[in-house]
């Protein structure tokens, strides 16, 4: 019991108040339907750990993959991982996709993202930015269709 308790403590990165408020979302928008705002606080907090059933709602509303949110678990620096995914969420929301290609190129290379280096997360932006910046469909549906067959 005390291992499933840690690996939820450490999956609450999610809930980081920054990936939220990068989305435009208040606690009051991102708990509505899953959970209390004064719930979704403690959890932002640390002072709650949210059942499976939330934690995946939460993943939902907020656009992440699950698989991301137990792969940054895993990264002992995922804080810096997420802060990355968060910048490129960011430029994406502005359509800065020029700005999302220099913050890819930043960290393919950075030992911190091997482990996610192929992940639906960066694949899905790659194509994001083959379809705006290069205007490149075929590549972009390429990357995408790569994306859904993992």
């Amino acid at each position: 019991m005390r291992e499933e308790w840690e690996c939820q403590n450490e999956c609450g990165w999610v809930y980081n108040p920054g990936m939220r408020e990068s989305l435009g979302l208040t606690q009051e928008d991102l708990s509505l339907g899953i959970c209390t705002q004064s719930q979704l606080s403690r959890i932002e907090k640390g002072g709650s750990i949210p059942s499976v059933e939330i934690t995946f709602q939460l993943a939902q509303r907020l656009i992440i993959d699950l698989d991301e949110v137990f792969q940054m678990a895993e990264n002992p620096k995922k804080e810096e991982v997420m802060s990355a995914f968060n910048e490129i969420r960011k430029a994406v929301q502005n359509r800065d996709y020029s700005q999302v290609e220099k913050i890819l190129k930043g960290i393919r290379n950075n030992p911190l993202f091997l482990k996610i280096r192929e992940g639906q997360f960066i694949i899905c932006h790659e194509g994001i930015i083959a379809y705006y910046l290069y205007n490149q469909k075929d590549k972009s549906l390429q990357l995408l269709r790569r994306k859904l067959s993992r």
